[in-house]
């Protein structure tokens, strides 16, 4: 009995010794390890398992691994020093390589510090996987050198980050020089979007530096300083013509509390407005054109143009250069302003200003409809009106207190040059008005001067040639089938005047000054002599209050001042005349087209009903010379002024004898010998002889009095 009950111990403990051996073999038995008091750690079993129950530091890993370490299988030490300072809790999912129920890991000075899945081409794969319930998955922090990187395959993610919370930010990126991103950065986009139609915000609080492109879906919150090297497309914009780095495209819109400053590219554009789905007419980027530019001409060989004007044609298009060679033309654009065939266009080169342009004998372009808007290099502007009734070009000058509310300053480069040019086609409409100055006022105008169309002309330096202040021609011109077009007109007429106008024609001479004089607050002295020549100048308004006097005998009412030097600003005359008791009044209707004496012009008014002579100036003190003339002053109010004008000459008009045709009577100035010899070319002719007091008429050869008294008192 004794030897049977032993045999069954034995065998029992055989089997007992045999299940431990085979479930921990060669590893041996758990193990328990460490010396901290508030750690408890065992190592043992197969595969070899570290549990550890409360905080454990692991320094120098070393040894071979299964691929958890590195790619070739080996483990350096890529370990530095790992963390637990809470639960500790650390399991790798060996199916795909996802490190699961983790809490408090940190990876301080590591120089791998990888675990590669099982499964890497899958989309999923990941050098390292966190997937944690704690506000931070990954927290990472150095005092030099980058604190997280990425790096992936040609068709894996750098880093993938991703929140479940609506209040969570998927990155949260902080440090002394931002964020650096080397290629693409890609916010908010869904699967198998390149460009993303939604996504989530992001904020950067620091500088940020994209080396390509960066697309965002979502709201953005740019507080450092950015870098982009590629082109940018906020709120899913995609552009339709060309994509190249540094373009910037938006849905939305564009608000600058500051300013918004654009430099055009060469030969190219500053400021281009497009109506809305503008898209590329034609797009060549065959390379199949070529340019001339002595004839200004784009031929393309594929035969992609259209004649005629827009929008059936293709004149009245814009083009831009994508391409060419052997010159750079890239981004060169400008106006279609001719078709000649399917093969070639003409195109504005405005945008080239004065540089000298080679031929081009590659070149690939596009081409589109006008804009509403274009500003291209070295200053051609285009704008294009719309058909809309509505549709204007205006300029609204609520409340215009300047003296000018457009003004073209203009110095001609060329023969033939024209400041202004309205061209207008009628086609086929009635009522068709190509220039329309009107004037009125809202309230009640009392005494006040006013003019609708003022032209002016200082001819001083000009000699011999001819001068026309209005040239009007009317051109005959006949098409084909349509023989005595514009001959036939029933009636056209070069001036019509309607309404109850006092003058229709009003002429007045110039005349000589009889006397000048200028005070310059401190002395009054005498400027006929520096007034009437056009060498001897003189620098006027100098101080506030300075005055200068203009006299003469006739009743004038025209001052023209011509300056050498301007004055740099207002120098905002007063204007005064002597009354019929030789006192001084204000004008209160006159017109300066002098700009308060910054350009050249004329002071022109109504002669006052009152006016007189006198001789002595505003405050009462007699001039040197008390002879009486009609006297009027200008004054200078404005206190600072940096320049000062300086007078070239000043002359006067409008005084004297004049030629007035009203629509009852025809007043010539009397004259005491014929105007011109009485030829063919002036037959018909006529003149007021003072001598006879008879009007005199030319026959072709002779004058003779209209009353039939003969040649004698005309010649």
């Amino acid at each position: 009995m004794k030897t049977i009950t032993f045999l069954l111990l034995y065998v029992l403990v055989f089997l007992m010794v045999l299940q431990y051996t085979k479930s921990y073999s060669t590893y041996g038995a758990p193990s328990e390890f460490g010396n901290n008091t508030t750690t408890t750690c065992t190592v043992g079993g197969d595969p070899g398992i570290v549990n550890c129950t409360g905080p454990a530091i692991f320094k120098n890993l070393t040894g071979t691994g299964a691929g958890n370490c590195s790619e070739t299988g080996a483990c350096a030490p890529s370990l530095a020093y790992m963390n637990f300072t809470n639960k500790g809790n650390f399991t790798v999912n060996t199916s795909n390589g996802e490190i699961v129920n983790l809490s408090n890991f940190f990876l301080v000075n590591s120089t791998q510090a990888r675990i590669h899945p099982v499964n890497p081409g899958s989309w999923y794969s990941a050098a390292l996987w966190l997937h944690t319930g704690l506000q931070s998955g990954i927290y990472a922090e150095t005092t030099t050198g980058t604190a997280l990187r990425g790096e992936a395959s040609s068709d894996g993610t750098a880093i993938w980050a991703h929140t479940g919370g609506s209040n969570g930010w998927a990155g949260y990126f902080y440090g002394g020089l931002g964020v650096r991103i080397l290629d693409d950065l890609y916010v908010g986009a869904t699967s198998g979007n390149t460009i993303p139609m939604t996504g989530d915000d992001v904020f950067i609080s620091d500088d940020a530096e994209v080396g390509d492109n960066l697309t965002v879906g979502g709201d953005t919150y740019l507080a450092g300083n950015e870098t982009i090297d590629g082109y940018l497309h906020l709120g899913g914009a995609i552009h339709n013509q060309s994509t190249e780095r540094g373009d910037l495209f938006t849905y939305g819109h564009i608000f600058s509390n500051a300013s918004i400053t654009s430099t055009a590219r060469k030969f190219g554009i500053s400021l281009l407005s497009l109506n809305h789905g503008t898209v590329a007419n034609i797009t060549s980027t065959g390379e199949t054109a070529f340019m001339e530019v002595n004839d200004e001409l784009i031929c393309d060989s594929t035969k992609p143009f259209i004649p005629g004007k827009a929008p059936a044609g293709h004149q009245g298009f814009f083009f831009t250069i994508l391409n060419s060679s052997p010159v750079d033309y890239r981004g060169a654009t400008g106006e279609i302003i001719g078709v000649f065939n399917s093969s070639c266009i003409k195109v504005s080169i405005a945008a080239s200003g004065l540089r000298e342009l080679d031929n081009s004998t590659t070149l690939s372009y596009y081409i589109y409809k006008s804009p509403t808007l274009a500003v291209t290099d070295r200053g051609s502007l285009f704008f294009h009106v719309g058909k809309n009734p509505d549709a204007k070009f205006k300029i609204y000058i609520p409340e215009g207190r300047g003296f000018h509310g457009v003004y073209v300053d203009d110095t001609a480069g060329a023969d033939q040059h024209q400041s202004l040019t309205v061209d207008t086609d009628a086609n086929n409409k009635t009522g068709v008005v190509s220039i329309n100055s009107f004037i009125r006022s809202t309230i009640p105008v009392i005494a006040k001067d006013l003019i609708s169309v003022l032209i002016e002309a200082v001819l001083s330096n000009f000699n011999k040639g001819s001068y026309v202040a209005l040239d009007i021609n009317l051109i005959a011109q006949t098409d084909s089938g349509q023989t005595g077009y514009g001959l036939n007109m029933t009636h056209s007429d070069a001036i019509r005047i309607r309404g109850n106008f006092t003058h229709l024609i009003h002429y007045g001479e110039e005349a000589n000054l009889s006397m000048a004089w200028y005070d310059n607050t401190t002395v009054t002295q005498k400027a006929l002599g520096n007034f009437t020549s056009t060498t001897d100048d003189m620098e006027i308004f100098q101080k506030q209050d300075s005055v200068i006097y203009i006299g003469n005998n006739l009743n004038f009412t025209t001052i023209s001042l011509v300056f050498n030097t301007t004055s740099s600003g207002d120098i905002q005359i007063e204007f005064y005349y002597v009354n019929g008791t030789g006192h001084w009044r204000n004008f209160t209707a006159y017109v300066d087209s002098t700009n308060g004496g910054r350009q050249s012009g004329t002071i022109s008014f109504t002669n006052p009903t009152d006016r007189g002579k006198g001789h002595t100036d505003l405050v009462g003190t007699n001039f040197p010379d008390t002879t009486d003339y009609y006297y009027v002053a200008i004054k200078r109010t404005k206190k600072t002024i940096a320049t000062s004008p300086i007078e070239n000459t000043i002359t006067i008009s409008g005084g004297g004898e004049t030629m007035i045709l009203q629509k009852d009577m025809l007043k010539l100035k009397p004259v005491t010998a014929p105007p011109e010899l009485c030829t063919a070319e002036i037959e018909s002719g006529m003149y007021y002889d003072d001598d006879i007091n008879q009007y005199c008429f030319c026959t072709g050869s002779d004058w003779t009095q209209m009353d039939g008294g003969g040649t004698t008192g005309c010649s």
